[in-house]
């Protein structure tokens, strides 16, 4: 699981969810920073999803997506 296009989209535009989020993982801006460029597994944690659902109104099934599996050559 990761989060969806929709879910990285408000955390990367609205700076208020961006520290909630940064706040309930107990990182450091430049930690969060990677997270979201990475699309990284710790946005899916329980504590970064409700603060997006709690901001947003989203539901976990807006917030969250499968990962693709990689082309096989």
């Amino acid at each position: 699981m990761k989060l969806s296009t929709a879910g990285i989209s408000i955390l990367r535009g609205n700076k208020a969810i961006w520290e909630a989020a940064r706040e309930a993982l107990g990182v450091g801006a430049a930690a969060m920073y990677k997270y979201v460029q990475r699309n990284d597994v710790e946005l899916t944690k329980a504590a970064v999803l409700k603060v997006i659902r709690e901001e947003t109104g989203l539901t976990d099934s807006e917030l969250l997506e499968e990962e693709k599996e990689p082309a096989k050559a």
